[in-house]
């Protein structure tokens, strides 16, 4: 509960910092691109070390991990606000904040979900992955409303408050009594490059751990390009910095209220329906935002699309982590955060380039083809049709597999 509560302090803070800096990309360069090469930055991170943090956990403290990956956003963050606030900000300066916050957001995250199943009751994993997107999207009605007024009040002061926030998780993470993993087993270990080749092919080898890691990445693409869109799209309307943390609260409505029913729809849908109606409904509301206007309506669309992810998340990640062993959840989570967090840096960088050249509306019908495609393959996909045996909300009933990845069963 007190890593829970830190993590909820934290989340308001980072969302607080998530709408900042795009406004303030736009403040200060008045270009999109730029907009789209900050948010670039800040997820590049996840391609590059997103593997190599998950190997990293699965052999070290990961309540170590987590305290270092806080005190250097804490950093980073304040000295954005300290530039900010004495007027001498660059874009190189945030380029490089963002991208420092990026990484230490790769690694935090990872060790949280890798130690979920050590703080929680095995049979109530996917209540608190429900729990945790409650958190998530809840923090969003909250964090970035406020986000935009701070920007308003003082550029400054939503890095500032983002930066107190990380500090507040420190102390939390510090505080937590409970082991964040099993305990290791003393000896030699691969190499770290042997153990992300392992995790890779444990993946890949595993059609459910392949399929749904693949989906996510192609509507991770395309929601977060559409981030940037309605952002810019409200800012040509003539919202204030205020007017576009109120839009962006939305998709924290959404992902709150899917959250809210998350738990009760995972136990009586389907795995596959909850997959296939997840694409569907990203898929119907997308080229609706090429014909809404102003911040709300466009809030309001784009919120919709959140309304099912807590669903998701909480069923697919629930098998995932049903189907895989401790000593390889680092690795697993790694693998899959690659896949989606991996495909969000080219979505932004894409939707910036497309909007400075195309405008919103051909850049949302981009975007609305694409994930036609995403749907398509949810579709088709077998391994989505006829998910692994047994029930991903009892997960006492799943084995743990033997060790080894080289003969994981198909």
């Amino acid at each position: 509960m007190l890593l829970w509560v830190g993590q909820l302090i934290s989340t308001v803070g980072n969302r607080v910092a998530t709408v900042a800096f795009p406004l303030l990309v736009l403040a200060t360069t008045h270009s999109p691109a730029k907009a789209g090469i900050t948010g670039f930055a800040e997820m590049l991170p996840a391609l590059l070390f997103t593997l190599y943090a998950g190997a990293v956990l699965d052999r070290v403290d990961r309540r170590r991990v987590m305290l270092a990956a806080e005190t250097v956003r804490v950093l980073a963050m304040g000295s954005l606000a300290v530039a900010v606030a004495a007027g001498g900000v660059t874009f190189p300066h945030i380029l490089a904040v963002a991208f420092v916050d990026g990484t230490g957001y790769i690694f935090f995250e990872l060790a949280e979900r890798a130690a979920l199943s050590s703080v929680v009751a095995r049979d109530q994993v996917s209540d608190a992955i429900a729990a945790n997107q409650g958190r998530v999207y809840g923090t969003g009605i909250l964090g970035t409303p406020i986000g935009g007024l701070l920007f308003e009040l003082g550029r400054a002061l939503p890095f500032a408050v983002d930066a107190i926030s990380y500090v507040v998780s420190l102390v939390t993470v510090a505080a937590v009594d409970s082991p964040l993993q099993e305990e290791r087993v003393a000896g030699e270990r691969p190499h770290v490059v042997a153990e992300i080749r392992d995790g890779l092919r444990f993946v890949w080898q595993q059609p459910f751990l392949r399929a749904t890691s693949l989906l996510a990445a192609g509507s991770d693409f395309v929601i977060n390009a559409l981030f940037l869109v309605i952002i810019v799209a409200a800012k040509q309307d003539g919202a204030s910095g205020f007017g576009v943390g109120v839009m962006l609260a939305f998709y924290g409505l959404g992902g709150m209220l899917g959250a809210a029913v998350a738990p009760r729809l995972a136990r009586a849908l389907s795995l596959p329906a909850v997959v296939i109606g997840t694409e569907v409904l990203v898929a119907g509301l997308t080229p609706v935002l090429a014909i809404v206007h102003g911040p709300i309506p466009l809030g309001i669309v784009f919120g919709g699309m959140f309304l099912a992810w807590p669903t998701w998340n909480a069923v697919v990640m629930a098998r995932k982590l049903a189907i895989t062993p401790d000593r390889m959840r680092g690795r697993m989570t790694s693998v899959s955060t690659l896949f989606s967090l991996g495909s969000t840096p080219l979505g932004m960088l894409g939707a910036g380039l497309l909007l400075e050249k195309f405008g919103v509306t051909k850049t949302v019908l981009v975007f609305a083809a694409m994930m036609v495609v995403v749907l398509a393959g949810a579709i088709l996909s077998k391994a989505v049709r006829s998910p692994p045996e047994g029930s991903a909300r009892d997960l006492r009933e799943i084995p743990e597999l033997p060790e080894g990845v080289a003969n994981v069963e198909q």
